[in-house]
């Protein structure tokens, strides 16, 4: 499966991103204040109540930068992986809008 037009634009605008650090992050599933992945006990609860962002809020969650892009043209797909291993694939127009949403208004 090749890469369509519009994912040859989104594969473009994401190797121009992944050029300026901090442009693209991979939200991670790990809890920026220290609970662990699924919190279920009260006291875990009570510390990811504590943070000044709610769940719903990607700066609740540690964030990677993105570090290198993988295209996998026989897929039609793109890996943005990070140096600390940790990585999102997808179509490039998806992991574009993904890459993004750690971007607060």
């Amino acid at each position: 499966m090749a890469f369509t037009e519009a994912d040859v634009i989104a594969l473009r605008e994401l190797e121009a991103l992944a050029r300026v650090p901090g442009a693209l992050k991979i939200i991670t599933n790990e809890h920026a204040c220290g609970v662990h992945l699924m919190p279920r006990d009260p006291a875990d609860l009570a510390l990811c109540a504590q943070c000044p962002y709610p769940v719903t809020d990607p700066r609740h969650f540690v964030l990677h930068d993105v570090t290198s892009l993988i295209p996998r043209e026989d897929k039609g797909r793109v890996r943005a992986c990070s140096a600390e291993g940790d990585y999102t694939e997808g179509k490039p127009e998806h992991v574009l809008s993904r890459l993004r949403q750690w971007r607060v208004n």
